[in-house]
């Protein structure tokens, strides 16, 4: 936001070639594109509907054009937006809406020249209007979804509606009618494209609601599912809009890689701190990641593990959260011996970690790194899976259902009796491993653990 508005600030209303910058600066602000919409189609302001951003400026001039620029809160510096966590997912969440937008306009320019990209990239732009909204404005609403997402184990969408009575796409679409968007935007917001029909589009209208849902389509698959699900989600999405937007599998896939390095090239070169791909790490994360969310006043979240009142359960999924927090893992697992030949996966954190658990296990003849480790009291940092001493003793499963590069594992054992195994990993290679893994605060973790399985012979 203030590189835009650095960039609004620099604009000679003369340059035609500066006002072109502008007008792509802006196009990659969600947050101003959507209040110059709103302020263009006021009633009584232009007399027609507004829908690119060339209009709204034209329309509201550069003078007003600033006065909106610099009336948004600047993210990371005004009451409504504190704390990094919140400031840095704000920032990924508009990281996302400009890839959105800029892929929405690369597919209009490619497979429906006539029509306005961009028309298309505004659609595109604000897909999660709603969305972006909350996370500015109602952050400890939010924070309650998620709190309460972890609480009943609920799809995200379904610890909005809980939270709010209505969903993000709700909210989109409520904001958009009041603001009077034109119908083009209200189309594009309203929701119901779980049924896509298989046949060519009939009107520009039709092209620009569709197409900007297939880009968010596209944009969640990108940069909110975990790594080794984005490509076959990708894929289902081009089956299912590929008559209608007369899709290809190689030119979408070339688009979407084109975008992404337009999207970077132009965050670094305004200074932005969040890149596409910091954005799409934060909001996988935090997709999957919870309780990221919750206080520090949680139960989940407190730093002292021995409230008699918590669970077991409880204690071992909270150390399994400080665990993950303190050396980023990407996904953080506990182990335990199913029998005298089987090891097993009951809790974790992290990438996709619920979906994972259940089939994490490791057994059979043939010895593997998880179990060996298990069998004594050692900790191990291995930096790459393919190569090295440790390379035949990974499992043929690992790589499909995990696909982590670099791990570390460390064995939970009680006079001699091996009660578990703690798994860390990182999905890109990291050659050096987390400061501290050896360090007083790991032990004390790993006794607390220990604690924990004890009394039920390793069950919990």
């Amino acid at each position: 936001m203030q590189t835009t508005l650095a960039t609004i600030e620099a604009i000679d209303d003369d340059n035609v070639s500066a006002a072109r910058a502008l007008t792509l600066a802006i196009l990659r602000d969600a947050a101003l594109t959507a209040q110059l919409m709103r302020h263009a189609n006021a009633s009584g302001r232009a007399g027609q509907s507004v829908s690119t951003v060339d209009q709204a400026i034209a329309i509201l001039g550069m003078n007003k054009v600033r006065s909106v620029a610099a009336a948004l809160p600047a993210i990371g510096t005004s009451d409504a937006v504190t704390g990094t966590s919140h400031t840095e997912h704000l920032q990924a969440e508009l990281v996302s809406a400009a890839f959105c937008g800029l892929f929405a306009s690369g597919l209009t320019r490619m497979n429906a020249p006539r029509l306005k990209p961009q028309e298309t990239a505004v659609c595109g732009l604000l897909q999660n209007l709603g969305r972006m909204l909350a996370g500015y404005y109602l952050y400890d609403d939010i924070v309650r979804s998620h709190v309460l997402q972890a609480e009943q184990n609920l799809s995200e969408d379904e610890a909005v509606t809980r939270t709010f009575g209505v969903s993000f796409d709700d909210i989109g679409a409520a904001v958009a009618q009041h603001w009077k968007f034109p119908d083009v935007l209200q189309k594009s917001l309203d929701g119901g494209l779980d049924k896509v029909p298989a046949r060519p589009l009939a009107s520009p209208l039709e092209w620009h609601q569709y197409c900007a849902g297939f880009a968010r389509r596209v944009t969640d698959a990108l940069f909110r599912l975990p790594e080794h699900q984005m490509k076959g989600a990708v894929a289902t999405e081009i089956t299912a809009y590929r008559t209608m937007l007369h899709l290809k599998d190689t030119e979408v896939t070339e688009l979407i890689d084109g975008t992404l390095a337009e999207l970077d090239a132009s965050l670094a070169a305004s200074g932005n701190p969040c890149s596409a791909s910091r954005a799409r790490d934060l909001l996988r994360k935090s997709s999957d990641r919870v309780t990221d969310w919750l206080s520090p006043q949680d139960s989940l979240t407190k730093s002292s593990v021995d409230d008699v009142r918590k669970t077991r359960v409880e204690v071992i999924y909270q150390l399994l959260r400080s665990i993950h927090d303190a050396f980023h893992f990407d996904m953080t697992l506990l182990c335990v011996p199913n029998g005298s030949t089987e090891l097993v996966a009951i809790s974790g954190v992290g990438r996709n970690a619920n979906q994972i658990i259940s089939r994490f296990r490791c057994g059979g003849a043939k010895a593997d790194l998880f179990r060996s480790v298990a069998a004594k009291s050692i900790g191990l940092y291995v930096a790459d899976i393919h190569g090295g001493p440790y390379a035949k003793f990974i499992p043929h499963w690992y790589e499909n259902l995990v696909g982590a590069r670099s791990l570390y594992l460390m064995s939970l054992m009680h006079d001699g009796e091996p009660l578990g195994l703690v798994y860390g990993d990182f999905t890109v290679r990291t050659d050096v491993a987390p400061d501290g893994l050896d360090g007083l605060e790991m032990r004390q973790w790993r006794n607390a653990l220990i604690a924990a399985l004890r009394p039920a012979g390793g069950k919990s």
